[in-house]
C-alpha cells in the first residue's frame, strides 16, 4: 500500500488547516498563459491545481497529476485534469511534452529527488518552466517539523536551496531561488532552449 492512501480521506482538510500552497505566487513564477499543458507532480487530489483553474478562468490550461497514491487521484474529481498514477523519478511520459512542471511539499517524499529533477528536466520542453515549493530543511524549526513527518509517514528526503540549486544546474536547469514563507521556499528552474 501506497503510504498516502491512507490520509487521502483527510488530506484536504490538513490542507486547509496549514495553507500550505501559495497559488497566486505559484501562478506568476510559472508564467501562467493560454494553452500550457502543465504536470503537478506529487499533486494528490488536485488542491493545487484546482485553486490555479479556479483563480484563472479564462486561461485554458492542460492539467496532469501525476502521483503513486490511487486513492489520493480518486479526490480530484476534475475534467479538466488528467491523472495518471506513478512517481517522480520514472516520469511515463515522451522527452520535451510538458510547458511547466509544479512539485508542491512533495519532494522531500521521493525515494530520490536528484532523479525527480532529472526527469522533470527530460519532460519539460525547452524554454519550459519547472517549479519546487519545498520546506527550507537547513532551518532548526523546519527540522521538527520533517521529524514528526518521518515518524508518522515514513522516509523524508533532506531538502534545502543549496541542493535544489545543485540538483537542478546538475540536470542542467538555470535555476533561481525565490522566497514563499518563513520555512518554505520556491526554486524556479528554467530549461534552456536548444
Amino acid at each position: 500500500m501506497v503510504i498516502f492512501d491512507k490520509f487521502a480521506p483527510h488530506y484536504d482538510k490538513f490542507l486547509k488547516l496549514f495553507n500550505i500552497y501559495k497559488p497566486q505566487e505559484i501562478i506568476q513564477l510559472l508564467d501562467i498563459k493560454e494553452g500550457l499543458e502543465i504536470l503537478d507532480i506529487g499533486g494528490g487530489t488536485g488542491t493545487l491545481a484546482k485553486l490555479i483553474l479556479r483563480l484563472t478562468p479564462q486561461i485554458p490550461l492542460r492539467f496532469t497529476i501525476l502521483d503513486p497514491s490511487t486513492k489520493m487521484l480518486s479526490y480530484v474529481q476534475n475534467p479538466k485534469i488528467k491523472t495518471v498514477v506513478g512517481e517522480g523519478e520514472k516520469i511515463p511520459f515522451a522527452n520535451d511534452h510538458f510547458d511547466r512542471i509544479i512539485t508542491t511539499d512533495a519532494l522531500h517524499h521521493s525515494h530520490c529527488p536528484k532523479m525527480v529533477i532529472i526527469e522533470a528536466y527530460r519532460v519539460l520542453k525547452p524554454g519550459g518552466i519547472f517549479l519546487v515549493q519545498e520546506f527550507d530543511q537547513s532551518l532548526m524549526r523546519v527540522r521538527g517539523l520533517m521529524l514528526m513527518e518521518k515518524i508518522f509517514i515514513g522516509q523524508i528526503q533532506k531538502i534545502t536551496p543549496y541542493l535544489l540549486t545543485s540538483w537542478g544546474r546538475l540536470a542542467g536547469f538555470k535555476g533561481e531561488i525565490h522566497p514563499c514563507t518563513k520555512t518554505q521556499f520556491f526554486w524556479k528552474g528554467i530549461k534552456p532552449n536548444a
